[in-house]
């Protein structure tokens, strides 16, 4: 738990010391990652508005246990034929085009691109997508990979 105490965290890639964020990712991920090439803008607030975290990581892909990442984020891919009536479900509110009769995966990759920050991979037709089933307008986590690279793209107010 973080303190609620109206501070504004903050880490990103460029922060010479990297340690508490390495630490962070390691707890978001679940999964021993590579430094190499890790970019990352950490944002974590709580205070007596609530809370803001803002979350974007690009992260080397391999060698990476990806079952145990979707063990640990409890993510579901998109596109699996069981998971698009609850994608559509959860995207409806994130998502304004997202309707059970819309072909869910440009609406999210769209989606995805409008909220990704500069350092992470442009989420195309290429891309495997994951997302958690607690993704609704106020939270929602997206993974995305791309070429050895991985992207995750969290935020949660409430």
């Amino acid at each position: 738990m973080r303190p609620y105490d109206g501070v504004d965290y903050r880490y990103s890639s460029v922060d010479a010391d990297k340690t508490q964020a390495y630490t962070i990712i390691a707890n978001i991920l679940g999964v021993p990652f590579s430094a190499t090439g890790l970019e990352y803008e950490l944002s974590f607030y709580s205070g007596g508005t609530g809370c803001d975290d803002r979350l974007a990581i690009r992260f080397k892909s391999e060698p990476i246990d990806w079952d145990a990442v979707h063990r640990h984020l409890q993510l579901h891919r998109l596109g699996s034929e069981t998971d698009s009536a609850l994608a559509c479900d959860l995207f409806d509110g994130i998502v304004d085009e997202a309707s059970p009769a819309t072909c869910i995966d440009p609406v999210v990759r769209r989606f995805i691109n409008s909220q990704k920050r500069t350092f992470q991979d442009v989420c195309d037709g290429a891309c495997e997508i994951a997302y958690t089933d607690q993704s609704h307008v106020n939270t929602w986590c997206f993974v995305w990979r791309k070429d050895g690279w991985a992207n995750y793209l969290f935020f949660d107010q409430g």
